[in-house]
């Protein structure tokens, strides 16, 4: 499987960010390299934010499970097949065993919110969430205020999810850049993305919808802040660099020159 799992388990690409390299999930990146390669893609309205297609988003997560050289062949008509199974009939056999049989193949069209719509449930599905790093993690998490401040916070996570955590910045700054036609702004991606990455705290106050919305408020407000300062630095460097590896390396710097 490639949904659930730890990323120390997953199959990675080491990609560069700057003089780093950073092991990343392949069938994140695929993910994100079909979607930018789709035509219009990274254009589509609502991107991110709306519901994809309930059966096609379920069917090409089981088929990647499955195989991930699936996304990497989904170039260029963007369709795949997939064979569901369905409840066997009252009294029939199953031949796939627990109550189902194999039932008819069925041909499906990929847009850019069913694999925008993946990304997010890889994130969702980790066994243990992206700013779950411990005792107090997320607290300190929802207590930073400023673009600095958050930056030096990320700084001090672990490899793996810092790595993650940079590269879904650079996946949602280059969104970004198309936000006249997408509608999506740093803090619309940041709401609809920030629900992914944590776990509401076990703490009978958060059974309190405002406390749990001014919870949720806290964590978006921390991604805004990273992907604000991270657009911000970028962009101040990327006109003189002409590398956006570069570019997003020194976004990681927390001073700002």
């Amino acid at each position: 499987p490639q949904f659930g799992v730890s990323p120390e388990l997953c199959e990675t690409r080491r990609i560069a960010v700057g003089s780093e390299e950073l092991p990343i999930p392949v069938v994140l990146d695929d993910m994100w390299a079909a979607l930018r390669q789709l035509r219009y893609g990274l254009e589509e309205e609502g991107l991110f934010r709306i519901a994809a297609d309930v059966v096609v988003v379920a069917a090409l997560r089981a088929e990647i499970d499955a195989d991930t050289e699936l996304l990497r062949a989904l170039t260029p008509h963007y369709t795949f097949q997939h064979t569901p199974l369905v409840p066997a009939p009252a009294g029939g056999s199953s031949r796939s065993g627990g109550g189902f049989v194999t039932g008819e193949p069925a041909t499906h069209s990929v847009d850019a919110h069913c694999l925008a719509n993946l990304v997010k449930q890889w994130f969702r599905l980790l066994p243990r969430k992206l700013f779950s790093l411990g005792p107090g993690s997320q607290e300190r998490i929802a207590a930073c205020d400023s673009g600095v401040e958050c930056m030096q916070l990320l700084a001090t996570f672990p490899p793996v999810q810092k790595g993650l955590m940079v590269w879904l910045l650079q996946l949602m700054a280059e969104v970004t850049q198309h936000s006249k036609e997408n509608k999506m702004s740093a803090k619309s991606l940041s709401i609809v993305f920030a629900p992914n990455l944590y776990d509401m705290p076990d703490d009978p106050a958060f059974s309190d919808p405002l406390a749990a919305t001014a919870y949720a408020q806290k964590m978006a407000a921390f991604v805004c802040n990273l992907l604000t300062h991270f657009i911000a630095v970028r962009d101040r460097h990327s006109s003189v660099t002409q590398s956006m590896s570069h570019a997003a390396e020194l976004a990681m710097q927390v001073h700002v020159d």
